[in-house]
């Protein structure tokens, strides 16, 4: 097949055909697919890190955004560590030395001006059970969206939820630093829900959609919950990552089948949502918004 490179290089009805083909179910990592156990006797000689891989992380790869940007979080939670130890704490950098790293500062955001803030709060992190915890979410999660929607997707829509959830914080809680991935693992999360959902006809003879969809929603509720029993979360950058990464799996991810007009009417005006939301919210955080 000369110059046919993927599904969506084949005519539409041929294609239709193939997306609707029970045959092919199970090709979509996202969903849980992308590994095979072996046979028993692979099984008996696959060391305790395989095993923990094929039960956690089965699609991990060294040769992946999510591993990269995971190793930069635990490298500069490290640095942030040292920069500024303090010995009563075990391994948990000072707020002074989150807080010359880049933590979310809305004063210096809006008084002097200092951009880069609203990207370095995710990649620091306050302690180590808030890393710990953010890596597990963050390599689970990733690796199953990462190999679904591609590398650049899966770029985009983590950094764009980041600094949705950080821009959203700003606006509700103007005076508290944060730091975290949180709000990007939030963004993905929600990003992995509006797939399904903008693809729920075409996984139609997929028994996975569900249970994937209804595990998703129990995660996001699940730390939502967690966040608001806690006075220590800042769980508006959570909120805020949520809905800006619903909105960008939408504006970015692609349809399975040759989406309608509707479909990409859909696209375009959650592009258009995300893009409003950002300006706004801009607007009223340097306009408006007392720090």
């Amino acid at each position: 097949m000369a110059g046919i490179h993927s599904l969506r290089d084949l005519p539409p009805e041929r294609r239709q055909r193939l997306v609707n083909d029970p045959a092919r179910t199970g090709q979509y990592p996202l969903l849980g697919y992308g590994f095979q156990m072996g046979t028993a006797e692979q099984a008996r000689k696959e060391t305790f890190c395989q095993m923990l891989k094929y039960i956690f992380c089965p699609f991990f790869t060294t040769r992946s955004f999510i591993f990269v940007i995971t190793v930069i979080d635990i490298v500069i939670y490290f640095v942030t560590v040292f920069y500024d130890y303090d010995s009563s704490n075990f391994l948990e950098p000072t707020n002074h030395s989150l807080d010359e790293f880049g933590a979310k500062d809305p004063e210096k955001m809006q008084q002097d001006y200092e951009m880069w803030r609203w990207l370095t709060p995710m990649v620091l992190h306050a302690n180590l059970t808030h890393i710990t915890f953010n890596m597990i979410m963050q390599v689970i999660l990733g690796f199953r969206l990462e190999p679904t929607v591609g590398t650049k997707r899966t770029i985009i829509v983590y950094v764009v939820s980041g600094m949705g959830g950080i821009l959203f914080s700003c606006l509700v809680s103007p005076t508290t630093m944060a730091v975290g991935a949180s709000t990007s693992i939030f963004g993905i999360t929600s990003a992995m829900l509006a797939w399904i959902i903008m693809n729920w006809t075409s996984l139609e003879g997929d028994v996975y959609r569900t249970i994937t969809l209804i595990w998703l929603i129990m995660i996001l509720i699940f730390n939502l919950i967690m966040g608001f029993a806690s006075p220590l979360v800042d769980n508006w950058g959570h909120f805020g990552g949520l809905i800006v990464g619903f909105g960008m799996g939408y504006a970015v991810f692609e349809y399975i089948a040759p989406p309608n007009r509707k479909e990409k009417n859909m696209k375009i005006g959650m592009a258009g949502a995300v893009g409003f939301y950002f300006v706004l919210g801009f607007i009223l955080f340097y306009t408006v918004v007392k720090t």
